[in-house]
């Protein structure tokens, strides 16, 4: 006599249930870190970018700043919309204008639609000691649909130094 094994109708059930379920909890948990990764590199690229100007500013010592680009990224857009990409250049007056292409250090390119990187200037400075050109500047960096806890915030103080905390989606 043989003896058949397999599942019956009931644990089968059972089963796909308590893997519903599973889905159900962890689709909501896996689309909040998605998110807070997207913020995550949006944040780094800027930190990068940031601590590029700093260093080029130290080492070559004069101003570097950064500026939101215009849509040719041949020079700042005189705007405060970072969003659509960004400059880092040689900016021997410290005024926060591009002078020259040959001047221009690093360009980034816009950034994934509905991402936004806000902050009140249309440029950042870092004289040639390596501090910034103002007390403080507060940037707030956000990925598309944020919600929760998944913005980052990017302190920069007086001497240069950058800080990133997590922040509140507005």
């Amino acid at each position: 006599m043989t003896k058949l094994s397999g599942m019956s109708l009931v644990e089968l059930m059972i089963v796909l249930a308590v893997g519903s379920l599973f889905i159900v909890i962890s689709v909501p948990a896996y689309f909040n870190v998605v998110q807070s990764n997207r913020a995550v590199g949006i944040t780094n690229k800027l930190v990068s970018h940031l601590n590029f100007a700093r260093s080029e500013a130290i080492k070559r010592g004069s101003s570097v700043s950064l500026c939101p680009s215009n849509s040719a990224f041949s020079g700042c857009s005189g705007n405060s919309n970072w969003s659509n990409g960004w400059l880092v250049f040689i900016d021997p007056n410290g005024d926060g204008v591009l002078a020259s292409l040959a001047d221009r250090l690093k360009v980034q390119e816009p950034l994934p639609t509905g991402a936004s990187i806000t902050y009140g200037a249309n440029s950042l400075t870092f004289n040639g000691d390596g501090f910034f050109q103002g007390n403080t500047a507060t940037i707030n960096v956000t990925a598309a649909g944020c919600t929760g806890n998944n913005a980052r915030t990017i302190t920069i103080t007086g001497t240069g130094r950058l800080s990133v905390v997590i922040a509140a989606c507005n």
